[in-house]
């Protein structure tokens, strides 16, 4: 038990170490995911002592993984509000099933102007929390590019067709009409 747990310990370690490659760090963040329960409250410090560095949010990645800490609670929702990285912290929130996520998500979409990607991750959070985003909540997202490029006339179109055009979309925005049904210039 004792070797297990040192071997915890060396991969967290290592996963902070900035000589260490990184896909080695990503090889130690997978082995840290799970069943290291053991050494949360190591983790937790880890997270302390590297601040708002790529490590430090690789250390909530993972500790979204142990809930009914609060301290890891309010580390992400203190970085979902920063806005850095939205989907992310709203997928990690809902992830770690504490029931304060719910309050915390919900005031966010009402205090945040969320792009439709950020939205979609938000409205996944608060869902798998057990809550639901009304359609008075739900922003106006017709001038959102990815919000055009997902939306199509429901007509015959086949799912190759639909992935052409939304690829097409996405790496031509010009192309993008403001109805979103689909009609494209096609003089290009």
């Amino acid at each position: 038990m004792a070797d297990l747990k040192e071997e915890m310990l060396e991969n967290l370690s290592l996963l902070q170490d900035e000589s260490v490659p990184y896909d080695i760090k990503l090889d130690c963040y997978d082995y840290l995911m799970d069943g290291c329960e053991d050494i949360v409250d190591e983790m937790i410090e880890a997270y302390r002592n590297n601040g708002t560095s790529d490590i430090a949010k690789m250390l909530l990645e993972i500790l979204s993984n142990y809930p009914g800490h609060d301290e890891v609670y309010f580390a992400l929702v203190s970085w979902l509000y920063r806005g850095d990285d939205v989907p992310l912290f709203a997928h990690l929130i809902g992830k770690y099933g504490d029931e304060r996520g719910l309050e915390a998500l919900q005031g966010f979409l009402k205090e945040y102007e969320p792009t439709y990607n950020e939205f979609i991750e938000i409205r996944a959070a608060i869902e798998e929390l057990g809550g639901e985003v009304s359609d008075e909540d739900t922003p106006d997202f017709t001038e959102d590019p990815l919000y055009k490029a997902a939306i199509y006339d429901e007509s015959e179109e086949t799912d190759e067709e639909i992935g052409k055009r939304i690829l097409d979309r996405l790496t031509n925005p010009d192309n993008i009409d403001d109805a979103g049904n689909g009609d494209q210039d096609d003089n290009r």
